[in-house]
């Protein structure tokens, strides 16, 4: 190599290093000006009952980009004790961000106008834990202050504005602070927001407002543990769409945190134990903005698909008798929040009930296969139509795993008297055995033979009293009816069901016997045990009723004796 290249080389790398050099010397000026005024801002403006700190900042001069590493905002401990010796509860928030990244800075808007204008915001290992304060009463209604909050104030600036704002692998945590125990997490949160601002209020206390033109979410391993700690709720993954307004959720699963057994010991009186896992939904928000700080809840749709609904009870717990449940068109004008779907949508999907009765060792046992339903018009909107406030459920599937059903349901939410209607069909043949799960534990009817070809039933019904007609189909039935006491049968019962009882639904050369149902509610009990009580009388009067409970056909007279009453008559 010439002496001249061999120069020319030095002199190259004498030059660079000095740019270098340079570069990172600047970087650090310019380091410690954003430091100074960050400082400055912090000292002029201190938040209240707060500490805010970071180790240091950094600047890259060749991207226009700053860096705030292991920045906090940290509640004074003296002010959580003071909001404990209050007497409404709120949810503080605490704040560890590990790395914040900001580039394309617009510095002459920045320092001319103090307004933030940005490229990019990136928000690395951001880890948020609120904490949830009671104070001395238990949170009211009217007195709870824990909500999400609409505004941020922030000091020092009129505005902010970035083309993008990211979020990776942050995390958020709900914590009891009296027991320092998880409420809710997540493993990790992503977000893509376009676009992104922080309006103005108009308050003149800095208080921002956020706005986003598009925007996707994602959380994932999403954990709530209810608050008498009987439950854990979890998400495999949480998605929104902004543009698109819907919200995804994959692997929701409602689950007790104790076995069967072990539930009942956690519970003063009888309630259900849920076990329900949805791996798909789908909701779809005309407005995903009104989901913030909005007494409004409202979905064009909501799609269920793959769902596992199972539901115990132990009927061994002592019952409590101060209990007055409401029916379902009751409860939803009775909601606090405004509630507006226009259509809820279940497939493919799975229903079981099981309950202990002590009537027998064996349990009661329910279930529903290839279930769909869809519920149209559920809402307690005032300003909607009758025919718009008429709620509808349909269901359709297959009863034990074996017999075909459907049935509607419909509600008038705008009726003062809180009626509903009520029809559906089971369709055979099926063997009558099937039953036995439900019809031994329940009733003590054990069945021992039988083919139901057809089973249907319409009626009406307020909250007090129900009726209504049902045909039941069947053929060679036997069966036993066995007393609560389960070591003695009784004879007679057992007798006169196997040789009065109507054993063919329609007899031969006869036509089918339509019964009455009829039953008045029992008011400690819920919708479920007032539509099969009801239905269940039209299928006891069918089996063994009198002329009183069932429906009588119309006589027809003949021609003859007809003309001779008209002659009589005139």
């Amino acid at each position: 190599m010439s002496k001249t290249k061999k120069r020319f080389l030095i002199l190259a790398g004498i030059l660079l290093t000095i740019v270098i050099v340079g570069i990172f010397s600047i970087n650090g000026i310019i380091a410690g000006i954003i430091s100074g005024k960050i400082d400055n801002i912090l000292e002029k403006h201190p938040v209240k009952n707060y500490h805010i700190s970071y180790q240091r900042v950094g600047y890259n001069l060749l991207n226009h980009s700053a860096r705030i590493i292991n920045f906090t905002y940290i509640p004074n401990q003296d002010y959580l004790d003071s909001l404990t010796a209050t007497s409404t509860g709120y949810t503080v928030p605490e704040i560890h961000l590990e790395k914040l990244i900001i580039s394309g800075i617009d510095y002459k808007r920045a320092f001319s106008e103090k307004h933030i204008e940005l490229n990019k915001i990136l928000v690395k290992n951001l880890n948020v834990k609120l904490w949830k304060i009671e104070g001395k009463a238990k949170s009211t209604k009217k007195s709870s202050h824990t909500q999400i909050p609409d505004s941020i104030q922030i000091n020092g600036i009129d505005g902010l504005s970035t083309h993008k704002f990211i979020i990776e692998k942050s995390k958020v945590e709900l914590i009891d602070r009296k027991t320092n125990k998880t409420i809710a997490t997540n493993s990790e949160i992503s977000a893509l927001l376009s676009e992104f601002k922080l309006v103005s209020t108009g308050h003149q206390n800095n208080f921002f407002r956020p706005v986003v033109a598009d925007a996707t979410l994602q959380l994932n391993d999403f954990v709530f543990f209810t608050p008498k700690k009987l439950y854990k709720l979890s998400a495999k993954r949480i998605t929104l769409n902004w543009s698109d307004k819907d919200i995804f959720i994959y692997k929701l699963h409602y689950q007790p945190l104790y076995s069967k057994k072990d539930f009942s010991k956690h519970i003063k009186f009888q309630t259900e134990r849920y076990d329900f896992s949805l791996k798909n939904i789908k909701l779809s928000l005309p407005d995903i903005k009104a989901l913030v700080n909005s007494n409004r809840l409202i979905l064009s749709i909501v799609q269920i698909n793959d769902a596992r609904f199972n539901i115990y009870r132990d009927k061994q717990v002592p019952f409590d008798h101060s209990k007055r449940p409401l029916l379902p068109n009751q409860a939803i004008k009775r909601l606090a929040l405004q509630l507006n779907i226009n259509t809820i949508s279940i497939k493919n999907s799975t229903f079981a009930y099981e309950e202990t009765t002590g009537r027998s060792e064996q349990p009661l046992y329910i279930n529903f296969k290839n279930l769909s339903a869809e519920i149209t018009n559920l809402s307690n909107l005032k300003n909607r139509t009758y025919q718009e406030s008429k709620m509808k459920v349909v269901l359709k599937g297959r009863l034990m795993g074996e017999a075909p059903f459907d049935m509607q349901i419909l509600f008038p939410l705008k009726a003062r008297n809180d009626t509903f209607v009520f029809s559906g069909t089971v369709y055979g043949k099926v063997l009558l055995k099937t039953f036995n799960k439900a019809s031994y534990p329940a009733a003590g009817i054990n069945i021992k033979s039988g083919i139901m070809n057809k089973l249907t039933f319409k009626g009406g019904a307020n909250p007090y009293h129900s009726k209504g007609t049902l045909t039941f189909l069947y053929n060679n039935v036997k069966l036993d009816i066995i007393t609560k006491d389960k070591k003695e049968a009784n004879k007679f019962l057992s007798w006169g069901a196997t040789t009065m009882i109507r054993k063919d639904n329609p007899s031969a050369g006869k036509t089918p016997k339509q019964a009455i149902m009829a039953f008045d509610r029992n008011m400690e009990k819920g919708f479920g045990n007032f539509l099969w009580k009801t239905i269940f009388t039209g299928i006891k009067a069918t089996f063994i009723g009198g002329k009183k409970s069932l429906v009588q056909p119309v006589k027809t007279t003949n021609d003859k004796k007809t003309k001779k009453r008209k002659k009589r008559k005139q």
